[in-house]
């Protein structure tokens, strides 16, 4: 039948938030060697994932600010 998502997924995926410092995550990124971050709610547990953060989004919104003089 084949392997499971279950067989192959981490289950210590590393979290920010909403309010989390740009820079933060992109530090966390690089430091922890992964290349996604999950966003969950801010707001009390349980923690809901309201997106994704990949570090293709930090290089398109450093790309996308110097283009613009921002």
């Amino acid at each position: 039948d084949g392997l499971m998502v279950r067989d192959v997924m981490t289950d210590q995926g590393l979290t920010v938030t909403p309010d989390t410092k740009l820079e933060d995550a992109a530090r966390l990124l690089v430091e922890s060697k992964v290349h996604r971050l999950v966003v969950v709610s801010s707001g009390d547990a349980p923690c809901t994932p309201v997106g994704m953060l990949s570090m293709g989004d930090i290089v398109r919104d450093l790309v996308t600010h110097q283009d613009d003089g921002t």
